[in-house]
């Protein structure tokens, strides 16, 4: 909850702002993520969701793409599919995370100026792969030289994948039993909150960025032989990306308080909502303990329909 806090507190500038505390705590506990931080402690799931809250952190803090590389490789280390926030930091890199906003002017908000400028960005973006990629390398050996282990710690053979009904798969991740709006809604509002930040000169770039790893994490993990995940609590393989939900819920309350700023003769009007907004994510929230509570004690099964055909690893 405080590196989501201090993520989504540096992407909107309200380092002090109780709403920006309220929507961390919205997006720790009203999905996934509670469940693997209590019940399953021994999946990935949980610190994988801290380190994508604090590569979201280093990356709009502008700390500089050797620390942007090393937290991606801690990340990868973690699970392989996280070499897909590589689609957040290169953007972020292109534009010189480390350039201080002061000297110089804002320059690492602009564009490059000249074709001979292309050189520096282009180095910034193949380093961060560079370093972050390094995080694959131990789990390489041991799927090729560890003794007695027949697929290492990878396990993405070909037996894990499946396109014969992707599209049925993709829906699967979305709305299935376990799927990821209709387990925890709190990230259908999240996600509602991102589309409306990319018509927003200040964070279209971050919700693009958002959205474009949001995408390739859900294009993959439809591709997998058990797009339910086995017994698992919501969509857990996208957990790591927890932080991203906190940025949509802070956008879309955020343009609620701007319709209501713009709204002179209705001001009630996007003010209601945005407090309804609040209201219901706090409510979904609360459930989503409650079903947390049910599923860490037994009382509801996890168990669905295809986790009898999964029969190898994670993705």
């Amino acid at each position: 909850a405080t590196a989501t806090a201090t993520a989504t507190a540096t992407a909107t500038g309200d380092r002090h702002d109780l709403v920006v505390a309220a929507l961390a705590g919205v997006t720790t506990l009203g999905l996934s993520l509670p469940y693997y931080a209590i019940a399953r402690t021994g999946y990935a799931h949980a610190p994988d969701a801290v380190i994508g809250a604090w590569i979201v952190w280093a990356t709009l803090s502008r700390r500089g793409w050797p620390i942007l590389g090393i937290l991606l490789a801690v990340s990868v280390l973690f699970r392989l599919q996280n070499a897909l926030w590589l689609f957040w930091l290169w953007p972020h890199v292109w534009h010189d995370t480390s350039a201080s906003p002061s000297a110089g002017g804002r320059r690492a908000d602009c564009r490059p100026a000249s074709l001979a400028s292309l050189r520096a960005p282009v180095l910034r973006c193949v380093g961060v792969a560079g370093l972050g990629l390094l995080g694959i390398a131990p789990q390489v050996y041991l799927a090729i030289a560890h003794p007695g282990s027949r697929h290492g710690s990878i396990r993405w053979t070909s037996s894990f994948f499946n396109f014969h009904n992707y599209a049925g798969d993709l829906l699967a991740v979305l709305a299935g039993e376990h799927g990821l709006l209709t387990y925890t809604p709190v990230a259908g509002l999240a996600l509602a909150g991102l589309v409306w930040a990319t018509r927003s000169p200040r964070h279209a770039a971050q919700a693009w960025a958002a959205l474009a790893v949001l995408t390739a994490n859900t294009l993959l993990c439809a591709t997998t032989i058990d797009p339910n995940a086995g017994d698992a609590y919501g969509a857990r393989r996208l957990v790591g990306c927890t932080v991203l939900w906190g940025l949509g819920l802070r956008y879309g309350l955020e343009a609620l308080g701007s319709l209501r700023n713009s709204a002179r003769r209705r001001r009630c009007g996007p003010r209601v909502a945005a407090q309804a907004l609040l209201c219901i994510s706090l409510v979904a929230t609360s459930v989503n303990l409650y079903r947390v509570h049910l599923a860490t004690t037994g009382i509801v099964s996890l168990r669905s329909s295809t986790s009898a055909r999964q029969s190898g690893g994670d993705s």
